[in-house]
C-alpha cells in the first residue's frame, strides 16, 4: 500500500471576492501539514519542500445566498506567479468548483497559488469556510 504525505489549508471564515475579478485566496488555516509549507510562514502559499513528484488540487463553495446564482467559477492554478492549470464550473446555484489532479515534478520552494473568479448576477460572491468547503491541497505519493 503507498504511503504518502499531504499539507492542506483552508479558510478560516467566510471570504468574499468581486463579481469578474481574479483574487488571490488568502487561505489561514492549516488542515494537515506533512512535507510541504506551514501557513505560520505564508498564508497563500503551498510550497513543495521537496523536489518530487505532487498532485495538487482544489475546492472552493460558493455560497448561493444574496441572489448569488447563474455563476461561472474559474479556479487558476498558478506555480511560481504562472497560470499552470485552470479549471471552469458553472452552478446555477451555491455549490462546489473543483480542479483536481494537476500532477508535476514540483521544486523545492516553488510557491503554489489559488486564484478564483466567478462571474455572475451578484455584486460579490462568497467562498465558505472550513475545510468541508474550501480546501487547497499538495499530496506526494510514495511506494
Amino acid at each position: 500500500m503507498p504511503s504518502y504525505y499531504i499539507s492542506s489549508m483552508t479558510i478560516s471564515a467566510d471570504y468574499s471576492i468581486a463579481n469578474n475579478t481574479q483574487t488571490e485566496i488568502p487561505f489561514n488555516q492549516q488542515v494537515e501539514a506533512y512535507g510541504a509549507t506551514d501557513v505560520s510562514t505564508t498564508n497563500h502559499q503551498l510550497i513543495p519542500l521537496k523536489t518530487e513528484p505532487f498532485e495538487v488540487s482544489a475546492r472552493v463553495w460558493v455560497d448561493g445566498a444574496a441572489g448569488e446564482t447563474n455563476m461561472e467559477v474559474t479556479l487558476y492554478l498558478k506555480k511560481s506567479g504562472n497560470v499552470v492549470a485552470q479549471e471552469k464550473t458553472y452552478l446555477s446555484d451555491e455549490g462546489t468548483a473543483r480542479l483536481t489532479g494537476y500532477s508535476e515534478t514540483c521544486t523545492n520552494g516553488a510557491p503554489f497559488t489559488l486564484e478564483v473568479k466567478i462571474e455572475g448576477n451578484a455584486t460579490k460572491k462568497t467562498l465558505g469556510s472550513g475545510s468541508t468547503k474550501t480546501l487547497f491541497q499538495i499530496r506526494k505519493y510514495s511506494a
